[in-house]
């Protein structure tokens, strides 16, 4: 009998879904979501809780919102501070998604779209972004306010 034709119930789920990628893309997966729910907010708590700055690589995309963030947490103004974290919960969704190993692409991708870098296409053996996920990178940016509708 050939694989994924065989009569038990393993047999006949072998290949779908997630099943044939095996624990490591459900995990990546769980993990992805939960770091997805931190990035949201961990730049904004961690100054709340007395950082001195911020270092990350949304900075290349979103440096004066990172800016904006930490003198609104340095002058208490918690209002102000989650306003601007609220700019940045789309870039973080966009550009940390699965596969997480694309977010320097993303970024990239959202630095030519800015008009900030001539050339977003990454070297051999990764990917540029395809159309869908340019197309998402873009609203995150406009969503966030640095880029015109």
């Amino acid at each position: 009998m050939s694989r994924g034709t065989s009569a038990t119930p393993l047999g006949r789920v072998r290949g779908l879904g997630s099943a044939h990628h095996g624990g490591e893309h459900w995990l990546s997966e769980r993990v992805t979501s939960i770091a997805l729910l931190l990035l949201g907010t961990w730049l904004m708590a961690s100054l709340v809780y007395g950082a001195d700055g911020i270092l990350s690589g949304l900075g290349s995309v979103a440096a004066p919102l990172l800016v904006e963030l930490h003198a609104a947490v340095a002058a208490g103004d918690l209002v102000a501070a989650r306003a601007v974290n609220d700019r940045l919960v789309p870039l973080c969704r966009a550009f940390y998604r699965a596969p997480s190993l694309d977010a320097h692409n993303r970024m990239k991708t959202a630095l030519h779209l800015l008009g900030r870098l001539p050339h977003p296409d990454p070297r051999a053996p990764l990917l540029p972004p395809d159309a869908d996920e340019r197309a998402r990178i873009r609203a995150a940016l406009v969503d966030a306010g640095l880029l015109a509708s």
